[in-house]
């Protein structure tokens, strides 16, 4: 058979390519259809922004609005009031559980027989209280039937006879499953069998309708105990007392000029909202063909007062109380200083000496906080302008996320932006570990078996909706850390035993499950991409494998594993349904000064708060922009992670 030349394979190639529609070639039609995707990407891509960028930066301007409107009425000034409250209670609060716990502690021993009383019935009630309902059913159903008579009437008397049978046998089965000694309790109380045996006596008998003298003594004794030992700390008691009937004074202003603010606010809000009010009727009146709708929509429309409201007018009454004002707080703490001279160092409970002891400190933290409140309260004034940058600023650094409050709201991005970042560290810190060891193994230690099967199973995990798994943090995982935090051999690790099992480290032990594939894939491809020849030479030289792997596969691959983690951070902060679902929800700073701790307490996150508001805003107001506002702002933290890591590739990917 002759051989073709190059010259004619090429002309056979050129006469089958010959196919052509509209002018276009096969080829020209392939190229166009992968040009205009990505040109339709690009565009959606612009177009997605451009509507962020919309509904997030018209924000500022009514956020502007806000904060003025929040000055003008003299609501800020009411907020120093306010704050000032808080900053006492916290004196107070800290002082009386110190207080309760020493009268509480008086009787701890009967209150923890209590307890176990409590949890008994608990037990009881649920082995018996289905059967009740029924057998109370069927009664009910007996009087309906003896009016009807018959054969009816009898089949509800034989029904009613076997539920009283059963709720019998359930009350014996119950009886004599408590009084098994095996029954285990959830309460730390271990009392004694001759006690515990008392207390299920008296917990049958007082569920059963009879009397329990043993329970009822157990009673009389806590509250003899506990009055005796308030009648010990009587002092400290009254002191407790004079120390929360100081804020009353304060208390009673605050209310007064609350209420005054208030209306002012709304005032403002009406003429904030005039126009708009007066063209939304003005429209409905010109679209209607109705006469008398017509009439009576203009007639509304005229009656709308567009008259602007008088800041100097409705803040005169805030400025009358000023010195009233400034009297009580200062007689607030000067009482507040003498009573605490009187608050005992020590007590008989060691748990109350352990908040007397963090009291002075809670005391200077309270006459820091009221001294500056009081500054700013005598410098206020509503006619201080309030810039542009307030508003960028009050947001990006605010501490605080309040919505739908009867009295103002806050938007402040950083208890949500702290939040975001504190699970998004926890994720991204056991996920690079197990994702990256994992691509290395599979790609350069594993035979063929073992790859076919690991790298599988890894990539299938992406398959898992989010749903599902914030699903199983709720019922399983969140108990199972909880139950694990609860062992003796754990008790040295900060924050254990976790009280919450919703948390941030329940959300961020699965954001970790979750990113693992994609930094592994990555990751692994960034391997495959290391040339076969460096890690030959590399064995020629005499290195052993580990060797290879460690000084040359891996730092040669090194850009693409940092692009895969990035990538990864980007997925992990842009998740909403997991930690919307187990991180607790709670719209808070962490505290930080708890260490490591801080990462078993519930937090919020940007991408949380999205989902779980968005819902439930109106289209268009302030609340709507801010939740846009946030989503700018997470889009801008993908944008920039693709992008870094990019930038990654691109300069190291050739070294």
């Amino acid at each position: 058979m002759p051989k073709t030349t190059g010259k004619e394979e090429t002309q056979v190639f050129q006469r089958k390519a010959k196919f052509s529609f509209l002018g276009m070639s096969l080829q020209d039609m392939i190229r166009y259809f992968f040009g205009g995707n990505a040109m339709v990407a690009i565009v959606v891509l612009v177009l997605i922004s451009a509507f962020l960028a919309k509904e997030a930066f018209f924000f500022f301007p009514r956020h502007l609005d806000g904060l003025r409107a929040y000055r003008e009425t003299g609501q800020e000034y009411v907020g120093y009031l306010d704050a000032e409250l808080k900053a006492h209670r916290k004196i107070t609060s800290q002082v009386t559980q110190a207080y309760n716990i020493q009268v509480r502690e008086a009787a701890g021993e009967e209150l923890a027989l209590q307890e176990v009383s409590q949890e008994l019935k608990g037990i009881f009630r649920k082995a018996v209280e289905d059967e009740k309902r029924a057998l109370k059913s069927a009664e009910e159903k007996v009087g309906v039937m003896e009016f009807v008579g018959g054969e009816a009437f009898e089949v509800a008397q034989q029904e009613a006879a076997e539920k009283k049978e059963i709720f019998d046998k359930a009350v014996q089965e119950a009886a004599k499953g408590i009084f098994m000694d095996s029954l285990v309790i959830s309460s730390e109380v271990n009392p004694k069998p001759d006690e515990f045996n008392k207390i299920k006596q008296g917990v049958v008998k007082l569920l059963l309708g009879e009397e329990s003298p043993w329970l009822t003594e157990l009673e009389e004794t806590v509250v003899r105990k506990q009055s005796a030992a308030a009648e010990e700390y009587a002092e400290f008691g009254d002191t407790v007392r004079a120390l929360v009937a100081t804020q009353a004074p304060l208390e009673e202003l605050w209310s007064g000029l609350r209420k005054v603010t208030v209306e002012n606010r709304e005032l403002v809000e009406k003429s904030q909202t005039a126009p708009r009010r007066k063209k939304a009727l003005e429209d409905g009146a010109r679209l209607t063909d109705d006469p008398v709708k017509k009439a009576d929509l203009l007639a509304r429309a005229a009656a709308v007062d567009l008259s602007s409201f008088d800041a100097d007018e409705m803040t005169k009454g805030v400025y009358a109380k000023r010195d009233e004002h400034l009297a009580v707080r200062a007689q607030l703490f000067e009482e507040t200083q003498k009573l605490m001279q009187e608050i005992p160092q020590r007590v008989g409970s060691e748990q109350s000496n352990e908040i007397l002891k963090d009291l002075p400190q809670v005391q200077e933290t309270f006459d820091k906080k009221f001294a500056k409140l009081g500054t700013q309260a005598a410098e206020w004034s509503h006619q201080e302008k309030i810039g542009t940058w307030h508003s960028i600023i009050t947001f990006f650094l605010g501490t605080d996320w309040v919505t739908n409050s009867s009295w103002n709201d806050v938007y402040g991005l950083l208890p949500l932006f702290s939040g975001s970042c504190m699970i998004a560290l926890i994720a991204i810190s056991v996920a690079v570990p197990f994702s990256v060891a994992s691509a290395i193994y599979v790609n350069q230690l594993a035979g063929p078996f073992e790859q076919n099967l690991i790298k599988p199973i890894i990539e299938f995990i992406q398959a898992i909706p989010s749903i599902v798994l914030g699903f199983f943090g709720i019922v399983v995982f969140g108990d199972f850390l909880r139950n694990l935090s609860q062992w003796e051999l754990l008790a040295w690790v900060p924050g254990f035993p976790m009280q919450e099992r919703l948390n941030a480290l329940n959300a961020g032990l699965l954001l970790a499950f979750m990113s693992v594939p994609t930094i592994f894939t990555l990751a692994e491809d960034a391997l495959n991409n290391v040339p076969k020849s460096y890690r030959d030479a590399s064995l020629a030289l005499g290195s052993s494998r580990l060797q290879t792997i460690l000084k040359v596969i891996v730092p040669t691959a090194l850009s693409g594993i940092i692009a895969a983690i990035l990538l990864g951070f980007g997925r992990i902060i842009g998740e909403p349904m997991v930690v919307l679902l187990v991180a607790g929800n709670k719209i808070a700073i962490p505290e930080f000064s708890e260490g490591l701790g801080v990462f078993m307490e519930p937090t919020h996150t940007m991408t949380g708060i999205i989902a779980q508001e968005t819902g439930e805003v109106e289209q268009g107001s302030l609340h709507w922009r801010a939740l846009f506002m946030v989503g700018m702002v997470l889009f801008s933290i993908s944008l920039l992670l693709n992008s870094l890591s990019q930038q990654v590739v691109k300069r190291f990917g050739s070294k």
